[in-house]
């Protein structure tokens, strides 16, 4: 029976090939017709398929009985499902060879490729000889370039074309990841299998970059300045950097420019001491070619962002310049508090986040001065152990490193000891609502937007009373990106989240209250915390050793005044849809989303 069964799986297997290499070579006639012309349009009742393998036993241009009589497919004529070719694909097309890149392999199939405004389609043979075929269909979502290279492995003057996509990250939390994708296509061939000039190759490279333009949010942003900082967190910095410059050579059309000696899409700043982009950042000036940029995209932790931010903001023209500059992260930091709320901690996905799949949005901040010192923060303050953390942390940078945040926090616990002094809060009257609100991971938030629509109509401001806390304090923190410690917090509501814990509190307590934060029900019936929203906050510590912590700086404990800036940034934010779109899925041009 075994014989039996095997003898027929092997006669099937050669009458399907037979069938499909009849097939093929009818196919290939038919589809040269198409071949001829670089565009042509179906009728308007061309069906449009969803993808799949295509169906062997009907190829294109193959005679069928239809009522007793033989009539020809034609190239627009409705095919079965899941059935894909280039007469379906109202763009240029071409025939070529198919490889993926960073895969060696002596079978690489013979494909061709439609591409249209809303999808790019590459078929196929699956197996050599036995007629299956593989599709695969990107839209512009997907697609973020491609590339025109030479093609090492033929040498002499070939050229191939590399084509970068990847799948949107899923817009749910922070840790969506995706994958970099690549393929090239070489040894473009005519309709008579002679190879294809120069022009063709080039036309093929720039429609596939077309259609991934009619998506592309960055399309009239002007130049970058990628800031990297190697040392951050991890020291993954450059390592990161390294995984996101293909892609934004493809999206940016940075070979192209050269090609044309046009200016470079963006310039690579690898900070070599502390301060390094601050005095970068400072010495940029708008309107002039050689500086003269739109956006600041920081590889590194929140130190680097805020790095960035204060740097601007000690400019004569910050106003303007925070007008004209929208800025970015890809997070490689320890803790990336700001990329949890606006981006993702993938660096893939972060990238994807600036060069597609982003609104842009503005972007509370705090204002912190001790007398003549004024510096800004992004993420918050802490006084207590936040502070003590941050002072220890420093020294054992080199000797702990990425490890120092931990080893700090459990000496700062072991020796707990609360810090004496008093804050007076700036508060709104109404306070219930806010507390039950949520700022969702690239989602609109209704606060926000109600916040930024009652701050530019000029309508009412709300009534706001003054509370005094007083110490001790184990821990006092002023948060407006940090979601764990305070999951209300809000990008751009006009307020930061103050919270503390009470110095009289035992390790045992402590211990009890803060097992609750991995759930996120410590501010709600717990005695433990106290929590307000404020507009300002004056901290007057009694022993100035007590030090403060700035997103990650350290500050003498001598009396400070917090204060939002209300909508003070720009930011690239990722949203779960961030385009509005039309003539189907990924097509048309892409419109932001506006945030606030």
């Amino acid at each position: 029976a075994d014989v039996f069964i095997s003898r027929r799986v092997v006669d099937d297997a050669r009458h399907h090939r037979d069938a499909s290499l009849l097939a093929g070579e009818q196919s290939k006639r038919a589809a040269a017709a198409v071949l001829s012309s670089s565009a042509h349009t179906p009728p308007v009742n061309a069906p449009q398929h969803s993808g799949g393998e295509a169906r062997a036993d009907e190829p294109g241009g193959q005679r069928i009985m239809e009522n007793g009589r033989r009539r020809n497919r034609g190239p627009n004529a409705r095919r079965g499902p899941g059935s894909a070719g280039p007469w379906e694909h109202p763009g240029a097309a071409w025939n070529c060879t198919y490889k993926r890149h960073g895969i060696k392999s002596a079978l690489n199939p013979e494909a061709t490729v439609a591409v249209e405004n809303s999808e790019m389609v590459i078929t196929w043979q699956h197996f050599a000889g036995l007629g299956l075929q593989k599709t695969l269909r990107l839209t512009p979502l997907k697609v973020i370039g491609a590339e025109l290279l030479k093609d090492k492995e033929r040498g002499g003057d070939a050229q191939m074309v590399r084509v970068h996509w990847l799948e949107p990250p899923a817009p749910v939390s922070p840790e969506g990841e995706t994958e970099h994708h690549c393929f090239d296509l070489v040894q473009f061939r005519d309709r008579k299998g002679e190879a294809e000039t120069h022009e063709r190759v080039l036309a093929c490279c720039d429609r596939i970059q077309a259609m991934a333009n009619t998506v592309r949010p960055l399309s009239g942003i002007g130049r970058l300045l990628l800031i990297v900082n190697p040392v951050s967190g991890h020291r993954l910095g450059q390592a990161y950097y390294e995984k996101v410059k293909p892609l934004m050579d493809a999206a940016l059309e940075a070979g192209r420019r050269e090609r044309e000696r046009l200016p470079k899409p963006y310039d690579t700043l690898m900070t070599t001491h502390a301060g390094h982009a601050h005095e970068v950042v400072q010495q940029l000036r708008l309107g002039q070619a050689d500086s003269d940029i739109s956006g600041i995209i920081c590889v590194g932790g929140d130190g680097t962002v805020s790095e960035v931010v204060n740097s601007i903001m000690q400019r004569p023209d910050a106003k303007e310049f925070l007008e004209q500059v929208t800025i970015g992260t890809i997070p490689a930091g320890s803790e990336c508090a700001l990329a949890k709320m606006v981006s993702y901690l993938n660096p893939i996905s972060a990238a994807y986040t600036i060069l597609k799949g982003h609104a842009e949005q503005r972007l509370d901040i705090l204002k912190v001065t001790q007398g003549s010192k004024v510096v800004h923060s992004i993420c918050g303050l802490g006084w207590g152990i936040a502070g003590k953390l941050a002072e220890d942390s420093e020294a054992m940078r080199s000797v702990f490193g990425p490890a120092r945040y931990l080893v700090s926090g459990i000496k700062s616990f072991v020796n707990l000891k609360g810090v004496q002094g008093y804050l007076t809060i700036e508060a709104p009257k109404k306070r219930d609502q806010e507390v039950l609100s949520e700022c969702r991971f690239a989602r609109r938030c209704a606060v926000c937007e109600a916040r930024a629509a009652q701050r530019d109509g000029g309508g009412p401001e709300e009534e706001v009373e003054e509370i005094t806390w007083r110490g001790p304090f184990i821990v006092v923190a002023m948060l407006k990106s940090e979601k764990t410690l305070a999951p209300h917090v809000h990008l751009s509501d006009g307020y930061m989240d103050v919270l503390a814990v009470d110095g009289d509190i035992n390790h045992f307590n402590l211990v009890k209250a803060s097992s609750r934060i991995i759930t996120g029900d410590h501010l709600s019936n717990n005695k433990e915390f106290r929590y307000i929203k404020a507009r300002s906050v004056k901290l007057y510590p009694e022993d100035s050793r007590d030090k403060i912590n700035v997103d990650g700086e350290v500050m003498d404990g001598e009396e400070t005044e917090v204060r939002v800036v209300p909508a003070a940034i720009r930011m690239f934010v990722a949203r779960e849809k961030p385009h509005q779109q039309s003539g189907g899925d990924g097509g048309g041009s892409a419109v932001f989303q506006s945030a606030s």
